[in-house]
């Protein structure tokens, strides 16, 4: 269900350091972002670190390929609200 005066946001393209494999060094690549699917929001990552659980992911899971740095300084860019009433409250 979309609302006629929203604009859906689009697939945008940004730059990630990518791990692709155990331990091997990250790899600066573009990758398509989706757009925020209901009560999810899209924000401007300006700078991010890795933490010691993404260091010892990096260095010894088999989950590949991977893009760490949860802890980010951001941007709030858009929030896309998906609101829908159940026919089960009806009955």
């Amino acid at each position: 269900m979309s609302l006629p005066c929203v604009k859906q946001p689009d697939v945008i393209t940004c730059k990630a350091a990518v791990a692709w494999g155990a331990g091997k060094p990250l790899v600066i690549e573009e990758v398509n972002v989706n757009p925020p699917q209901a009560m999810e929001i899209r924000i401007k990552v300006v700078c991010t670190s890795l933490c010691r659980s993404d260091i010892t992911a990096w260095e010894s899971q088999a989950i590949f390929p991977r893009i760490f740095g949860h802890e980010v300084i951001s941007l709030f860019f858009f929030i896309y609200l998906y609101l829908y009433y159940s026919t089960s409250y009806l009955m």
